[in-house]
């Protein structure tokens, strides 16, 4: 599979993608996803075919007026960081090694550039296959979030570029 930028033509299908992944990752409208995409980067992971299987989106330190509280959390300990806005895959390709080759992309493109990639993870709603999958990865612990403690809470997690 391809790894490629993203393009406004993908927008409709990234937005199927991250609707099937949630509450793994956040609900969004297109428009709000679109948000986030422009906000940052956002590479494509495809299918032979061409149509999108996945998506990593990346928002650098920095990016103004950026509407996350796990962003601001990372922003606040001051980290020279790029951070993961969301990671999705398509049910249909979930398992085969396609969000372990989107992070391989995003560490190789921001290696040296920023000193950690860091993210979060659902614990309410428990995510552990997202767990198990950052820490393979490499990711470590760094912190925690109640946002509405019972119903949203997250541990924040980083690794080294």
């Amino acid at each position: 599979m391809r790894i490629r930028p993203y393009a406004a033509a993908d927008l409709h299908a990234l937005h199927a993608i991250n609707g099937a992944s949630t509450p793994g990752v956040s609900e969004e409208t297109e428009h709000s996803l679109a948000a986030c995409f422009d906000a940052g980067e956002c590479w494509v992971a495809e299918t032979p075919d061409g149509a999108p299987a996945g998506f990593l989106s990346l928002i650098e330190t920095g990016a103004a007026g950026y509407p996350s509280p796990n962003f601001a959390w990372f922003e606040a300990r001051g980290a020279d960081f790029i951070y993961v806005d969301r990671i999705a895959l398509a049910p249909s390709v979930r398992g085969a090694g396609l969000g372990a080759r989107l992070y391989a992309h995003a560490l190789k493109r921001w290696a040296g550039r920023r000193r950690v990639i860091c993210c979060e993870v659902n614990t309410t709603p428990p995510n552990p296959g997202s767990m198990r999958f950052h820490h393979r990865l490499g990711f470590q612990r760094v912190g925690d979030a109640a946002h509405d403690p019972g119903r949203y809470e997250v541990a924040f997690l980083e690794r080294a570029l």
